[in-house]
């Protein structure tokens, strides 16, 4: 949403809008050293629970966004151990080719009975030259 500002240089509208200045933006090696140097001084004031949350590469990757917390993540809607989707991508491949083939031999055996109840003098088209006349 803030294409524009960046092209031009300005700071994000959320972070500028942020009264508290939570909301930081630019460079990712310069807010990690930030928030490990926050961390770090809630730790000295006595708040031992405080931590980042997603600042680890080891976490996902390393995320673009991270959270200074002092509870649990699920306090803050937050999952506490996510899992990236493309790691789900083989067994959700399975389940959608089982469900494929599944749906195919259903076809097939919907079509074979019908073509059996139905029988040969109907699904030819009337070939059989009972009640057709020839000009």
């Amino acid at each position: 949403m803030c294409y524009d500002r960046l092209q031009h240089g300005l700071e994000l509208a959320c972070a500028k809008a942020c009264p508290t200045d939570s909301i930081q933006f630019g460079p990712i090696h310069e807010l990690r050293e930030r928030a490990q140097a926050r961390v770090q001084q809630l730790h000295e004031r006595g708040e031992a629970r405080a931590y980042l949350y997603g600042a680890d590469r080891a976490f996902l990757g390393g995320l673009h966004a991270f959270y200074l917390l002092v509870d649990k993540p699920e306090a803050y809607g937050l999952p506490s151990n996510p899992r990236l989707p493309t790691r789900n991508l083989r067994f959700s491949a399975l389940w959608s080719t089982l469900g494929a083939v599944a749906l195919g031999l259903f076809g097939l055996f919907s079509l074979r009975t019908r073509r059996d109840a139905v029988g040969p003098d109907e699904t030819s088209g009337g070939t059989s030259g009972e009640g057709t006349q020839h000009v």
